[in-house]
């Protein structure tokens, strides 16, 4: 799923025009330079090289072990920036499913108030993580009922196993007195 995400993020890039220097949307060039990021600004802004920036790190806390993340996550400073990344690492699954579901409705709210790309791959962020979350609980979910439908099941076979003993003596009663 992670891998899915991640191509998803690349084509949503993919869709992203190189900047040429231009911010008018109707004015953008396309060109077949290969887009090449010295700085990602790391703000809600709708340029390339910021969102390259943003799908790398999402890329990067998808990806991270347990100690990186919290690594991360205690790295982080309180500029401006650093509170879309904590939301990011605050939706992984490394954190409680309270603390996920805040920061995940978070991200929607973001997604709703940038009305760009940006908007668009926190919206997509936020869509994932939320899956993920559910699909995390439902699973919680179906193990407690499959553990009450074993124990339930245990208990109808030891019934059926008394059943079947008490036939079984029945029959024995009978052929004994059938016999004699």
């Amino acid at each position: 799923m992670r891998i899915l995400f991640f191509v998803a993020s690349l084509v949503l890039l993919s869709a992203c025009v190189h900047d040429n220097g231009m911010h008018d949307v109707d004015k953008v060039v396309l060109t077949e330079k290969p887009l090449t990021c010295l700085v990602f600004t790391y703000d809600n802004s709708d340029l390339p090289c910021n969102l390259l920036g943003w799908q790398i790190f999402a890329y990067q806390a998808l990806k991270a072990n347990e100690e990186d993340h919290k690594s991360a996550l205690l790295s982080l400073t309180h500029a401006s920036e650093n509170t879309y990344k904590k939301l990011i690492l605050e939706s992984s699954a490394f954190e409680p499913d309270a603390v996920r579901e805040q920061a995940i409705q978070a991200m929607f709210r973001i997604s709703e108030e940038n009305i760009n790309h940006f908007g668009h791959f926190f919206y997509l962020l936020a869509t994932y993580q939320h899956t993920h979350l559910l699909d995390k609980q439902n699973a919680i979910l179906a193990e407690k009922k499959l553990k009450i439908q074993i124990k339930k099941n245990a208990q109808l076979k030891k019934q059926l196993n008394d059943a079947q003993a008490k036939i079984q003596a029945i029959m024995d009663i009978e052929q004994d007195l059938k016999t004699n």
